[in-house]
Order: structure tokens, then sequence, then C-alpha cells
């Protein structure tokens, strides 16, 4: 008969960090590995984590994953052994599907597509955000994660940390900023976590050229309060003090 033939691999996605300090630069780590999360890690904190002690011991210290912006992965080495042991069969005679063609039927190919979304999704739950936490915790730090944006469950993110945050912008008060203060919120209700954190009057330079001043943000803070916020957390803060230079530096 007539045969398609397929040849499928892998490869890393491409994608780099960013922003990223001069030398800082590299290709994003596998979520989907606990060994690739636990070497970025130690990578990126082994040198602060004898400062960080005296303010960890006082629960004064924490790490952050920020929302998820880095695109799409669907593999990793161990893949189809963790698939197996997840869900129970062996994926490889579904893989063109993988491809957008159909195996067996719509529904049996359907029911493969879920089953892989659900593997991926677990999997970055447990090795990546889930072992974040439990690192942090090993240096006696906590975990703070923007549960969102990515190709996974939100709510099972979020409940693999200790603060769930969300995020708004001065220019951008509601839509998916709102959206993920009221999100994070019901993390916190669902498992119990007393801590709704959220980036908090994020600027832009279109927007945010030193015109805010604390009455104008009021309103927007009190609303953000009514979604379920309740630890306001500033992404950075760009105005520095300068002995000289009058207002200061940014």
């Amino acid at each position: 008969g007539e045969w398609t033939i397929l040849r499928l691999g892998y490869t890393t996605t491409g994608r780099t960090n960013l922003p990223a300090p001069d030398g800082g630069e590299g290709l994003e780590c596998d979520k989907y590995s606990k060994e690739a999360m636990e070497l970025h890690f130690n990578s990126f904190f082994r040198p602060l984590l004898q400062d960080l002690k005296p303010l960890a011991s006082k629960g004064l210290a924490g790490a952050l994953i920020d929302s998820y912006e880095v695109g799409y992965q669907n593999w990793t080495d161990n893949f189809p052994e963790e698939f197996q042991k997840r869900r129970g069969y062996d994926l490889r005679a579904y893989l063109p599907a993988m491809t957008g063609r159909i195996v067996g039927n719509v529904e049996i190919t359907e029911r493969f597509l879920w089953d892989l979304r659900r593997t991926q999704s677990d999997l970055m739950a447990d090795n990546y955000y889930g072992h974040f936490t439990n690192l942090c915790h090993k240096y006696g730090m906590k975990s703070y994660v923007e549960p969102y944006g990515g190709p996974f469950d939100e709510i099972q993110i979020g409940s693999r940390v200790d603060i769930p945050m969300g995020e708004f912008w001065v220019a951008f008060a509601d839509g998916w900023t709102g959206r993920t203060i009221k999100l994070v919120a019901s993390i916190a209700n669902l498992y119990g976590k007393p801590a709704v954190g959220a980036e908090s009057f994020t600027g832009n330079p279109l927007f945010s050229a030193w015109q805010e001043h604390p009455y104008l943000m009021k309103s927007l803070g009190d609303y953000m309060f009514t979604r379920g916020l309740n630890q306001i957390i500033f992404h950075t803060y760009a105005h520095q003090p300068h002995p000289t230079a009058k207002p200061g530096m940014t």
C-alpha cells in the first residue's frame, strides 16, 4: 500500500532567558525535568545562599518565578517513560497525533491529546514549580510564583507554591491583569494560603513618565484589594536617591 513515513526527533526550543544581565544569557531550562530545575536553581542562587541565611531564618527571604513568557515545550528526555508511568500506556503508537494527524479516529486522537497535555501539565507542576518550592524550603526561603500564561493547569501550579502572585499595571487596571488577581485569590482560598500577592503598580514608559502619584494610584490599589489582593509586591523601584542628582537617578 501507500505509506507516509515520519521521522520524529526533538531539540531545544531555542528560547533564551529574558531579561538577563550581561553574562547571564542562555537557553531556558527544561521545565519537565527535576534535574534541570535543580541545576538552574543551584547555578543561579548558590553564590547568594550564605548571605540569604540570616534573612531566611527570619522568614524574610524568598525566590520568585515570574509569569510564564517563554513559549511552548512538549518533550523531555524521559517523556515516554513518564507518560507510561502516569497514564498507563505507551504513547509511541500515537506520536503522529503530535504532528496534527488522526490516529485511529478523532475520538481516540482527542483522548490521547488530552492525556498528553495532562502529562505535560503534571510534569511542569511536579518538576518545575513544585521542585522549585522544595528547593526554596531546603534553604529556608519562601516560594513566590505568578502561575499563569503558560501551557499548564494554573490552579494546579498555584497549589504548589507558598505565595501565589498576580500582577497589575498602572495603565492596564483590568482585563488580563485583573484576572490574575482573582485567579490567585481563588487558589489561595482553595488551598488555605493566607497571602495573595501581586506584582503591583508596574509602569510602562509610554504611560509612566513620572506622572503617577499616591492619590492617582489609590483607587487602583483599592480595587485590587476587592479582587482578593492582600500583599503588595513591587516589581522593581526605579527611582534611586542620589547625593547630588535631584530628585535622584533612574
